[in-house]
């Protein structure tokens, strides 16, 4: 047994099971923090709901704090942890908290409820997020190869980068995992929007389809040839929620029942995701000692 382990970790430490891998492990999050997210809401009451919300936000962030002095793996899996903690906490619970509140009247589409008060909050922040994309672009420092493809192609590059800069790993994936769920949330709602495309508008149907190519493209160019844990970890993070699209959208045109968001009419599949999700982090987090070297040689 110890041998097939030691097989196996060394298989996964090489490419294209360690894209594949890293991959895999922050894809598996999603469904899961779905299905917590539909527990709280759904089993709580309004004030433990609310407070629950307020603890699993402020969870993440010590994690993310506490990130700020690990090696980068650790860093890393630290803070895409604390990122998508303070999102399903902070973000979600006050996006209901004020929905709630506020009951703005829900969006209704051929006699059916589309969009229900804290979406079409989340939909009127696209603004902000527009406005904070903007400025996070003209980071000169940045790493995202997002902003650094349109610096390079656009000639927008800010300036000169910063000698002997640090980065914060863990500051950098959670602001990463927050930004990018942020944006794919908007983005759907944008596109499902009746009184702007519709789920069955042409350009709705072009959009889905290229995300959805362009998410195979990275997953097989891009994310399969990586040789470091951490760096796999952190590009997987956007290759894996662009992914999540299209299975979010399918989800939408009801081409399929989402098993993690009914935990109690598919308890086997969603322990299974929760079981494998835990156990790549897991792997990830212990990798330290296994990577520390080739991490500090080797670190962008």
């Amino acid at each position: 047994m110890a041998a097939l382990l030691r097989v196996t970790n060394g298989a996964l430490m090489r490419p294209p099971l360690l894209g594949l891998f890293a991959f895999a492990t922050v894809l598996l999050w999603t469904p899961l923090a779905h299905t917590l997210v539909v527990l709280q809401f759904g089993l709580l009451e309004p004030g433990a709901m609310y407070s629950t919300s307020v603890i699993v936000g402020l969870i993440g962030w010590v994690l993310v704090w506490k990130g700020f002095n690990r090696d980068e793996l650790p860093a890393t899996v630290m803070g895409f942890m604390g990122g998508a903690l303070i999102w399903s906490g902070w973000m979600e619970g006050g996006l209901e908290f004020f929905g709630h509140w506020l009951n703005p009247e829900p969006l209704m589409y051929m006699g059916v409820e589309l969009f229900t008060a804290n979406l079409l909050l989340l939909q009127a922040t696209g603004i902000f997020l527009v406005a904070l994309l903007i400025w996070l672009g003209s980071n000169k420092d940045t790493h995202c190869r997002m902003f650094m493809w349109f610096h390079r192609n656009l000639k927008l590059t800010p300036a000169r980068r910063t000698p002997g800069y640090k980065r914060q790993f863990s500051r950098i994936v959670a602001l990463e995992v927050i930004m990018i769920n942020w944006f794919f949330y908007v983005l759907i709602l944008l596109l499902f929007d009746p009184r702007i495309l519709g789920p069955t508008h042409w350009a709705t149907i072009a959009t889905v389809v290229v995300i959805a190519l362009w998410a195979i493209w990275l997953l097989i160019f891009r994310m399969l040839p990586f040789r470091r844990p951490a760096a796999a970890l952190r590009y997987a993070v956007p290759v894996a929620n662009i992914f999540w699209f299209g299975i979010e959208v399918g989800s939408a045109w009801q081409l399929y029942t989402e098993p993690w968001i009914y935990p109690f009419r598919f308890p086997i599949t969603n322990v299974a995701i929760a079981l494998a999700f835990a156990g790549g982090l897991i792997w990830f987090f212990r990798r330290q000692k296994a990577t520390a070297g080739a991490d500090a040689a080797l670190a962008t």
